[in-house]
């Protein structure tokens, strides 16, 4: 058997402040990520190629005032070949 599987997951992350002493806006931003497997015949080997933030968006978390390194970087791809001898 052999085959391809494709998937997409998302993660909303948000953030609000409480206890500000001034109003902060909350915010929020949807964050998508892809996969393609290829299975080889008789399970040989898996090639997968992975898509992290997939649409590039960019935001900064800010922390009592403080503004702080992005919780995802840049979009990222990478490509793993999995072989069985």
């Amino acid at each position: 058997e052999r085959g391809v599987v494709a998937k997409l997951s998302a993660g909303y992350y948000s953030q609000r402040f409480v206890d500000a002493a001034v109003a902060l806006p909350k915010s929020g931003h949807l964050l998508v990520d892809a996969d393609v497997n290829f299975e080889f015949a008789k399970k040989r080997g898996l090639l997968t190629f992975r898509v992290t933030n997939l649409f590039d968006r960019g935001f900064t978390s800010v922390l009592e005032g403080l503004s702080v390194t992005r919780l995802f970087p840049d979009r990222r791809a990478s490509a793993t070949l999995r072989w069985r001898f």
